[in-house]
């Protein structure tokens, strides 16, 4: 909330200017096709001022603030116009994976519910046993290697000026703290997408977008940093060995991407019309085992089993 408050006064701040200065829209026109047109992102548009926010508990305890990353007004522009660049030219090529639901215009989280809903209900009605492994990373955004995401991005066809445009954005990234008018040094960002920015979130997007490639087998749905894979199958000990076959692939994975699970999020949930004895199910990821719920608060599933 406070960060969309930020982005409001922001663009109240360029309205205004816009409107008291006659060539204002030329002159930044012309700013940033220069910098799309060279590959260079300003580096004064490169620092995150981060305001740690009070979530509740004791004021003492780091672990109860919210740090809050803004960015400067003027990023934002750069981005929203890259931002719907890229978009366009990923949904032009069919880029993105279908099941992904997240950031992207006409889908929602109702439309992955409902597609999840389905597919249980499918495998009900074939009697069949059907698992929901929902995958929870740890500080997705701020872990992302800068050059596997570059070179993901030259995959799809973002290449030459466009190429070295994202790597300027990515890179000589800094950040301070700022607590009731005290700051700190700035510290250099050398991993993840930037908090609080247009593009970060569609970044993340592309960098897994390569994630169901793994596998012909699971049903798998994203919503942005949400990965809830689908298994289902008949018989018990068929579908336990098929589960754990499949969550190695899904960890190689994630270890390739130098990305972490957060096992304390990370669950499944397992649906059976039939009540047979799903007790057998010994399901783990990286030698853990995974907890069972019986109610997931991301998609409001209730489980029947």
């Amino acid at each position: 909330m406070l960060t969309n408050i930020y982005l409001q006064f922001s663009s109240l701040k360029i309205a205004k200017i816009a409107n008291t200065c006659e060539n204002f829209t030329t002159a930044l026109a012309k700013i940033v096709n220069t910098s799309f047109s060279s590959g260079l992102f300003p580096k004064s548009l490169k620092t995150a001022k981060v305001v740690p926010i009070h979530k509740g508990g004791s004021k003492l305890d780091v672990s109860n603030y919210r740090p809050i990353s803004l960015l400067g007004s003027f990023s934002k522009i750069y981005e929203k116009l890259m931002h719907k660049r890229v978009l366009e030219f990923f949904d032009q090529n069919n880029t993105l994976f279908e099941n992904q639901y997240g950031l992207r215009p006409g889908r929602s989280c109702e439309h992955a519910l409902l597609n999840a809903q389905n597919s249980i209900l499918q495998s009900l009605n074939k009697k069949q046993i059907s698992v929901l492994l929902l995958l929870d990373y740890s500080k997705a955004f701020d872990v992302l290697d800068h050059n596997t995401l570059l070179h993901k991005l030259e995959h799809y066809g973002i290449r030459g000026i466009v190429k070295e445009w994202f790597k300027s954005y990515l890179s000589d990234r800094e950040q301070f703290v700022s607590i009731n008018g005290t700051t700190s040094e700035k510290k250099p960002i050398i991993y993840g997408v930037p908090q609080g920015s247009i593009l970060g979130p569609l970044l993340f997007v592309i960098f897994i977008n390569d994630l169901p490639n793994i596998s012909n087998v699971m049903n798998i749905l994203l919503f942005a940093d949400d990965t809830n894979l689908f298994l289902k199958h008949e018989n018990v000990e068929c579908l336990n060995n098929l589960i754990n076959v499949e969550l190695c692939k899904v960890s190689n994975w994630i270890t390739a991407n130098k990305l972490q699970l957060n096992y304390d999020k990370t669950h499944m949930m397992i649906f059976n019309s039939r009540k047979k004895d799903t007790s057998k199910l010994k399901i783990s990821i990286t030698s853990i085992k995974l907890t069972r719920k019986n109610y997931c608060i991301n998609w409001t599933f209730v489980s029947k089993s």
